[in-house]
């Protein structure tokens, strides 16, 4: 299992900032807790993921930098860095799964 600063830190290293400090920002908790654990697909679905999480990390980080930089070369000035929490609230978690599918 994966907790949420442990893979914040995994992904510091990427960019050699391992020793930077982590900031806890109180946020929305929708489910349980922010852990990833996949014992229990392997249980009922015998599936697992075949990339470690430190792979997929990396490639996200590759990933996200190249649209980044796209924007960029669009001439999109727009700071990346910064990030805004947005308050959900119950009743409109309530209606989840209650709309009509439009696949």
């Amino acid at each position: 299992m994966v907790s949420m600063n442990e893979f914040a830190k995994i992904a510091l290293t990427y960019k050699g900032k391992e020793d930077m400090p982590l900031k806890h920002i109180d946020g929305p908790m929708g489910v349980r807790g922010r852990n990833s654990n996949s014992k229990l697909i392997l249980e009922k679905l015998q599936w697992e993921p075949s990339i470690k999480i430190q792979e997929g990390l990396k490639k996200t980080i590759d990933w996200i930098e190249g649209e980044i930089e796209r924007e960029r070369k669009e001439g999109n000035k727009e700071d990346f860095s910064k990030s805004e929490v947005v308050k959900q609230v119950d009743d409109s978690l309530m209606t989840l799964g209650n709309e009509e599918s439009t696949v």
